[in-house]
């Protein structure tokens, strides 16, 4: 594997990012699931509804649409059916 050389010399000043702008272009941390109060962050979910399948005689699960919410300070979580953003949650 080749080595990669990542010091400043190796970029045109324009190129390079802070760290508070690269926080900005991650997400806050960096993390879809969990925002740490120290940027922004979005964090989306699918919904899932119960179809009953007559050919297989069984339920499926359909996709059924998303929910998404952004914070502005990076405090972002999601579980399966639900995304909280800044403590305010929004639900399939």
């Amino acid at each position: 594997m080749k080595k990669l050389s990542l010091n400043a010399s190796a970029f045109q000043k324009g190129e390079v990012l802070t760290r508070s702008q690269l926080k900005q272009v991650l997400g806050g941390n960096g993390s879809e699931e969990d925002g740490s109060g120290d940027g922004t962050c979005t964090v989306t979910t699918k919904c899932y509804k119960k179809t009953y399948n007559t050919v297989t005689g069984k339920w499926d699960e359909v996709e059924n649409g998303s929910v998404t919410c952004t914070s502005p300070v990076g405090v972002c979580s999601r579980s399966e059916t639900s995304v909280s953003c800044d403590g305010e949650s929004v639900s399939c």
